[in-house]
């Protein structure tokens, strides 16, 4: 059985066209009672919301956006976290700190196995990252990092158009053979890989 990778560049709050696709994108998955693992493990950039109240604003507006769906939503505790992710069809990853989230998922050795495993896995902006070869947090300050390798693919998120030079030097350093599809996505855009 082949995964869907389903990667967002960020802000899947935000009232637009792109996060519509997104919705529908999940929605047209998944089918009624499917069960998505909701992961909030990553801190947030600039707010101090729990894991908890994050998770209850998720179910709210991914309820709202895939209405014609009766979905599962699970939240995702740490204490059981990979017999919550085999039980589960589908995982969601929440974005923020992108290094915190990783060291949290870094953990659990049967990760990377489990994931591989399910139906479908979304992950927006860190949601993503983790899951790519390489990530770039901040473009103007941080360099790639490897992250678990599960997409063969280098990502960006949050992405203009201006950053593409420097983007693409840091990658180089790292990707020196170019082996690895370079994915950048715009604030709320969409890209799907099945593999």
């Amino acid at each position: 059985m082949k995964t869907k990778y389903i990667l967002h560049g960020g802000y899947v709050t935000r009232e637009n066209e792109l996060n519509e696709k997104f919705f529908s994108e999940i929605g047209n998955t998944l089918n009624d009672g499917e069960t998505i693992l909701m992961c909030y493990f990553a801190p947030s950039v600039g707010n101090n919301k729990t894991e908890q109240e994050k998770y209850e604003l998720g179910i709210d507006f991914f309820s709202k956006k895939i209405a014609d769906k009766n979905l599962n939503f699970v939240f995702a505790k740490r204490d059981n976290f990979i017999e919550d992710l085999r039980k589960a069809d589908a995982l969601y990853i929440h974005g923020g700190k992108t290094d915190e989230l990783f060291n949290d998922l870094k953990k659990y050795p049967n990760f990377i196995d489990e994931v591989k495993k399910k139906k479908v896995v979304i992950g927006s902006s860190a949601g993503a990252y983790v899951l790519a070869k390489y990530s770039i947090d901040y473009p103007d300050r941080s360099e790639a990092k490897k992250r678990f390798g599960i997409l063969p693919i280098k990502i960006f998120c949050h992405f203009e158009e201006s950053r593409r030079k420097t983007i693409e030097s840091k990658f180089a350093k790292v990707d020196k053979d170019n082996k690895f599809e370079l994915v950048l996505l715009e604030d709320c855009e969409t890209r799907v890989i099945i593999q």
